[in-house]
């Protein structure tokens, strides 16, 4: 007899084990968020770094900007003295303002976004922009050589010549006759194509696809918008800006800020280029 009540009571413990172990369970699942995880900006993706936006822990968030806790029925993230509305796709979150405007985007490791983010406009960034501007690098004195004539007549500096071997520039106006003035490179510029907004668009993956492609100096010329910077005779704040746009063949933007040609005068105008040896 008594052996018999000691299973029964050894099964009643298991069973109240059992049931405390299941609630516990239970308990923890609901205190995990769908969103919880690391979430990094899209600068710190492209640039490999692995620095944290936020995180989202049970349903809490945490980062310099913002802390607070999640509510997944009305999207808000409601913190001590505000409540911000969040909109959440495919591991994107974008966090708004009072104004309904984004203030906050973060990309959840492991995610789509976060892999496309990576893949795309990282690849982009770290791989592409550098090709595209070793490129045009090499090809600098045959690219900016020739004679460029302002479109306006009243220009201040009529025509400015750049002669391909020693990569100077001569600049002429009815003010100003100066030649030989050295020209060094200091930064090629690429514009960033026509991306579509969604990230995880395959239309971006094409614009990455068809950048990848371009291997040489007249298929950039045609596609992609650039501009150069150059240093005037190594003397500080003296620059000569060239921009080059696909869509307007043999129309260039220079412009020319230099004390010692110009004196407080700026140039910020159109020319057209005839190409020529010097």
């Amino acid at each position: 007899m008594l052996k018999k009540g000691f299973y029964i009571i050894l099964v009643i413990l298991s069973v109240f084990t059992l049931s405390s172990c299941t609630t516990k369970i239970s308990n923890d699942r609901e205190m995990q968020s769908s969103y919880d995880g690391e979430y990094l900006s899209f600068h710190a993706i492209v640039e490999n770094q692995n620095d944290t936006l936020f995180s989202i822990k049970d349903g809490k968030i945490q980062g310099e900007s913002l802390q607070g806790e999640i509510n997944e029925i009305s999207k808000e993230i409601v913190s001590e003295n505000e409540k911000y509305q969040f909109l959440y796709s495919k591991g994107e979150m974008k966090i708004l303002d009072n104004e309904e405007k984004v203030f906050l985007t973060g990309y959840r490791k492991t995610t789509q976004s976060y892999t496309s983010v990576d893949e795309v406009y990282g690849e982009y960034e770290r791989v592409v922009v550098p090709n595209l501007k070793r490129i045009i690098e090499s090809n600098i004195n045959n690219l900016v050589a020739g004679e460029y004539t302002r479109v306006d007549s009243e220009s201040i500096i009529k025509n400015i010549r750049i002669n391909k071997n020693d990569l100077s520039a001569d600049f002429k106006g009815e003010e100003t006759n100066t030649k030989n003035n050295n020209l060094i490179l200091k930064n090629i510029n690429i514009e960033q194509p026509l991306w579509d907004e969604d990230v995880n668009s395959n239309i971006n993956r094409k614009i990455l696809e068809q950048y990848s492609k371009f291997d040489d100096i007249e298929q950039i010329v045609e596609n992609i918008d650039f501009s150069l910077t150059f240093n005037i005779n190594d003397l500080d704040g003296e620059y000569m800006n060239i921009d080059y746009y696909s869509q307007h063949e043999n129309e260039y933007l220079i412009k020319v800020k230099s004390n010692s040609i110009l004196g407080d005068k700026l140039i910020d105008d159109v020319y057209e280029k005839k190409i020529k040896d010097f």
